[in-house]
């Protein structure tokens, strides 16, 4: 069976040109290709894309950070530093763990699809922290406040 593997080697070279090319993008550059990308849905885990690099397809998300993420104790932390109970976890009611414990677990799946231990993981190409691109005007918005977009003050 050649087959798995010659389609494990194609996803490896894919990988070693479009990993690169992210990496060696300015974080404008970066940010600009990701506004350019196809929208595929916002949930309470992030938002979804799929965009174009060297020729690739590629799955982007964005997870937004928290605060307490991003304090300096806790950058890269698979902790649970939100002192959730065990049991949470995407599809119950949470976002899980944090956006580092999602990352960790990319990162080692990649790792293993590279190594030949386990073709059938997504790859993840790259990450990157970003600040946050502007958020969505919504109508009551432009009230400044949903009950006075919905009727006058008495």
């Amino acid at each position: 069976m050649a087959y798995p593997e010659q389609r494990r080697l194609a996803r490896v070279a894919a990988y070693a040109k479009v990993s690169p090319a992210f990496a060696l993008m300015s974080d404008r550059r970066l940010a600009a290709l990701l506004r350019e990308a196809t929208p595929l849905g916002t949930g309470i885990g992030g938002t979804s894309a799929v965009l174009d690099v060297e020729g690739a397809r590629i799955f982007v998300k964005r997870i937004p950070l928290t605060d307490l993420e991003l304090r300096p104790g806790n950058r890269m932390s698979t902790r649970n530093v939100f002192g959730l109970p065990g049991f949470s976890q995407y599809g119950a009611g949470s976002a899980g763990f944090g956006a580092w414990r999602e990352l960790a677990v990319h990162q080692m799946a990649t790792n293993w699809v590279l190594a030949g231990e386990f073709a059938g993981f997504p790859l993840a190409y790259h990450w990157r922290v970003l600040p946050a691109p502007a958020q969505a005007r919504y109508p009551a918005d432009e009230f400044g406040h949903i009950r006075r977009g919905a009727a006058p003050d008495a």
